[in-house]
């Protein structure tokens, strides 16, 4: 069976949706896939392929996923059972994108990406309605314009499809000889899933073998910091389909071409990795910041306005933050950051807390960057909040018990990193009048409960155990005066508002057993169902 894939990419950086505004580099996209083919004099040669159209759909959905391709349709194109009118229409539309795109963000450094999977000739591959030449394949690259382009071809005699000027290099780093401190790369890389005179095999377990471990590779690839790099990628799958076919006892051998390849870095073109760390950007804060990965080749602008404390996430490992005036760029700090890691940058116009709650900050620079502004930025790190405050709840207990009525209390809280542990003193006041007999009785409260506690956005969420301790004093109508002591247990839920500000509000529910006398004068104790809900009003000391 016989299959062509045809890709072309750059640095990696299109529009990322993860409180950024823009990247460094944009992305365009161009993915096809076809699972049969006319020739020139009309005839179709071969039986339709099984897997081309679903593996264009699933390529475009892994690139947007893990290569920062774009998932609107402006840059990003998918098309199945394509005609050569629709694939014109296609690089036109992304060409003027292109163009748009550099009025609109000045001279930024562009990607463009063909993939095409479908049945392939020499020299040519075939669609709905008749082949496309190499030549033409060359066509739209000029058209695109984009500073750097790789093609991947998944077809039977896919290496005839080379373009003129090129260097066969099957396992070459085609970056291994280029300066090390130029981070752009312009020029054309192709790689085809076998020579000029091989077929490229349809498996009916994984499909194309080569488009399967091409797509396998943007995870499983040997990763360097953030991101998997062009070579490492076409290392994995060049190895993985040679492998595969020799083992079906058929030979396939995928080639790699150069062509006007200028200056290089190594080029990273996937980011399997999850953004575990965090930078808060504190409610004064304004300006335009960046944060580079990758020596540059991922690099996303944060527009920050004042006003509006902003969290953006961020990949751990060697990080670049720079702040922009103007035209120019001013280095802020390369660190490292720790998987989950959480770093503040905050100026000292900031009104707000000067840490999040449970939590200190290590400074790790701290400079003016014009005459209004001085920049911090802290490493968050473990550390005791405490807070202090009043609260009001009503307490019930099961019919028969005391231990019912208002409740105040003084509450001291403690808030570690993931957990909480609070104490309060109080006093309940219950009263009864049946009209024959009656009662006034004071408690006397001594609590103490903890748990863990999970930070939801702005909020905090605390689950923990309660013990109550109460000592009773009870006097009848009759002036018949009693005393006693009450024991309860329970499990406590309470959701603090705004964590982070100097004031704040927490609301709970309380629901467990207690040991307590009865409100008759009889001197007997049981236990029973209790409940109590209300509300905290806490000021931060700490």
């Amino acid at each position: 069976m016989k299959k062509l894939l045809f890709c072309s990419v750059v640095m990696l950086l299109s529009a990322t949706y993860v409180d950024v505004v823009h990247a460094a580099t944009i992305s365009y996209a161009l993915i096809v896939g076809n699972n049969s083919g006319v020739d020139a004099d009309g005839s179709t040669p071969f039986s339709p392929l099984k897997y081309a159209e679903n593996e264009a759909r699933k390529l475009k959905n892994k690139l947007v996923g893990l290569s920062n391709f774009a998932p609107d349709t402006k840059r990003t194109l998918l098309l199945t059972s394509a005609t050569r009118q629709d694939i014109r229409n296609a690089v036109k539309k992304l060409a003027r994108q292109k163009k748009a795109d550099q009025m609109m963000l000045g001279d930024m450094e562009s990607i463009f990406l063909f993939y095409f999977t479908g049945h392939g000739l020499q020299g040519r591959v075939l669609l709905k309605d008749g082949p496309l030449y190499s030549r033409e394949i060359g066509n739209m690259f000029e058209t695109v314009n984009a500073d750097f382009e790789v093609g991947v071809f998944d077809a039977c005699h896919s290496g005839s499809l080379s373009p003129k000027g090129v260097v066969s290099t099957p396992g070459f780093n085609m970056f291994s000889e280029m300066p090390k401190e130029v981070l752009n790369a312009r020029g054309r890389v192709w790689y085809v899933s076998s020579t000029a005179k091989q077929v490229s095999y349809e498996d009916n377990r994984i499909g194309g073998v080569f488009t399967h471990f091409f797509m396998k590779a943007l995870t499983d690839a040997p990763r360097s910091g953030p991101g998997i790099t062009l070579d490492s990628i076409w290392n994995y799958a060049r190895k993985k389909t040679v492998q595969y076919t020799r083992q079906q006892n058929r030979t396939q051998e995928p080639q790699q071409y150069i062509s006007d390849l200028k200056s290089g870095a190594p080029v990273f073109f996937s980011f399997p990795l999850k953004r575990t760390a965090t930078l808060r950007m504190s409610r004064e804060l304004r300006g335009q910041y960046a944060l580079s990965y990758a020596e540059g080749q991922l690099t996303e602008l944060i527009d920050k306005k004042p006003g509006v404390a902003k969290k953006v996430s961020m990949y751990p490992g060697k990080v670049t933050l720079s702040y922009i005036q103007g035209d120019t760029v001013t280095l802020v700090k390369t660190f490292q950051v720790a998987d989950g890691g959480e770093l503040v940058l905050r100026s000292q116009s900031d009104l707000e807390a000067a840490m999040p709650l449970a939590y200190r900050s290590e400074t790790l620079w701290a400079k003016g960057t014009d005459d209004l502004q001085v920049l911090e930025l802290g490493q968050k790190s473990g550390a005791t909040s405490m807070l202090l405050g009043g609260s009001y709840a009503y307490r019930y207990a099961q019919s028969g018990m005391l231990t019912n009525g208002h409740m105040v209390t003084l509450p001291v809280r403690f808030d570690f990193s993931r957990m909480y542990l609070e104490s309060q003193v109080g006093w309940i006041g219950e009263d009864r009048d049946s009209g024959v007999w009656g009662y006034d009785a004071d408690h006397l409260i001594i609590s103490a409960e903890g748990g863990p506690a999970v930070d939801i956005h702005s909020n905090r969420l605390a689950l923990g155990g309660a013990m109550t301790y109460m000592h009773i004093w009870q006097e009848f109508n009759n002036s018949l005066r009693m005393q006693s002591d009450a024991l309860g247990f329970g499990a406590k839920a309470s959701w603090l508002f705004n964590k982070d500000r100097r004031v704040n509000a927490a609301i709970f529910l309380d629901v467990g057993a207690v040991y307590a006398k009865s409100v008759t004068a009889a001197d007997e104790r049981f236990w029973g169902f209790s409940m109590n809900a209300g509300m905290n009003l806490f000021v931060r000391m700490i």
